[in-house]
């Protein structure tokens, strides 16, 4: 059974962090992606309190071609994911819709497997040291020095290395997939300069002071915003049509 929990918790450039969408660009060049929104209703009347409520979740809470996502891996994602929701619930101030972030989260590790499963069948497949290098630089953007922090990190969170080498080769693989569908196109100036002009238009509209870092400075973080903007697209497509193609099944 395929643990879906890391996709979150490890890094922003994960397939799950594509389909819950590409984050806005910042200030510097950690570029971490969005995480799943927040609502306006919850069980909870404070967003300090409120706990991940897993009641009422079935225990195969979807089956995809016949693979089946087990209540236990639903509930490590719907757990990080909640947390994150959380936080921006602090912050604004509205308590998490819990209903709606559980419906995002099933929709993400759908799709998530559904690309999973396509990957197999194309035969896309990844080397041991590509893995290697992807923990590295996994660990790096979670200011690790190496993978051995960093699965000795996700070992802390329930995660063998097995499990983390499995998921990354899988990841991998997806990322194959989406590049042969047209998901690695390399941005154009215009397109880097049309998201440089939308984040500091949101800034303004925000009321935020300070203005954004000027345009060359934060390049690198346009191209890859751009670059997970196109993956995202290209993503969404997909697994629009795998799942007209196949057979889907969401129990919440």
């Amino acid at each position: 059974m395929r643990m879906n929990s890391i996709k979150k918790t490890v890094s922003g450039l994960l397939v799950a962090g594509v389909l819950f969408g590409a984050g806005a660009c910042g200030g510097d060049d950690s570029g971490d992606s969005g995480g799943a929104k927040s609502g306006s209703a919850s069980a909870s009347s404070s967003p300090e309190a409120a706990k991940a409520d897993l009641s009422g979740v079935p225990d195969v809470v979807a089956s995809v071609n016949g693979e089946k996502i087990s209540k236990g891996e639903f509930g490590q994602m719907y757990e990080s994911q909640f947390q994150q929701a959380s936080t921006q619930a602090q912050q604004s101030g509205s308590p998490v819709d819990q209903d709606q972030l559980k419906k995002q989260v099933a929709e993400t590790m759908v799709g998530t497997l559904l690309l999973t499963q396509e990957a197999e069948r194309r035969g896309f497949t990844t080397s041991a040291d590509e893995v290697e290098t992807a923990l590295a630089d996994l660990a790096k953007q979670n200011g690790l020095k190496s993978a051995d922090q960093f699965l000795a990190a996700l070992k802390k969170q329930g995660m063998d290395a097995d499990e983390v080498r499995t998921e990354v080769g899988e990841q991998k693989e997806i990322e194959q997939l989406l590049a042969k569908e047209g998901g690695d196109a390399k941005p154009t100036d215009a397109e880097l300069h049309k998201i440089y002009d939308q984040a500091k238009k949101q800034q303004q509209a925000s009321g935020q002071k300070g203005g954004l870092p000027a345009f060359d400075k934060v390049r690198s973080q346009l191209v890859e915003q751009a670059k997970s903007e196109k993956q995202n697209e290209v993503a969404q497509k997909l697994v629009t049509s795998l799942r007209s193609k196949g057979k889907v099944t969401i129990n919440l």
